[in-house]
């Protein structure tokens, strides 16, 4: 296993040793095994910010309630995190069967901050092995489960460019 230290050091988890890393410029990540591309795992990170005071210990807030997470089983993790895993979803994409798994991890900043880490993996029905597959599921569960978001303050937006400012 290999660590991932993502964007800095906002979220850290593992993935098998093995795995390609692929980032977008500006968020947004993709693991996958290049030998194997049946299972890809799928990261960004959300600060959301909230219209009232939350303390630590409310993690699982932004998931209550929320109609994104309906039908999750939201647990509590160590860290002052929690989890929200959805049901599977299947879809077709171009006449391929897709099975689609979420995994959103979220941790409170005080005083209004909530950041969640969404992880989202995509298994390809028709080019996976069904017994492989469920083991290389669990394996990320265990992996998102154990991953710390970075409980720094959010970081504010960049400034935009002088140019972008005169240009709207």
């Amino acid at each position: 296993m290999k660590q991932i230290t993502y964007r800095g050091g906002l979220v850290t988890f593992r993935i098998p040793s093995q795995w390609a890393e692929e980032y977008e410029p500006e968020g947004g990540g993709t693991f996958f095994d290049s030998q194997d591309e049946s299972v890809t795992l799928r990261l960004n990170v959300l600060t959301l910010q909230s219209p009232r005071d939350l303390k630590i210990t409310d993690s699982r807030a932004p998931f209550e309630g929320s109609a994104a997470f309906v039908g999750g089983d939201i647990q509590s993790l160590p860290d002052f995190q929690s989890i929200c895993v959805l049901p599977p979803q299947r879809t077709d994409e171009a006449g391929e069967p897709l099975d689609f798994h979420t995994w959103a991890v979220a941790r409170v900043i005080p005083p209004r901050s909530v950041r969640v880490a969404m992880f989202n993996t995509t298994v390809a029905i028709r080019r996976a092995e069904p017994t492989a597959v469920e083991a290389i599921l669990t394996m990320l569960l265990h992996e998102v489960r154990n991953c710390k978001i970075h409980d720094g303050p959010a970081e504010p937006a960049p400034p935009r460019p002088w140019w972008k400012r005169w240009h709207k």
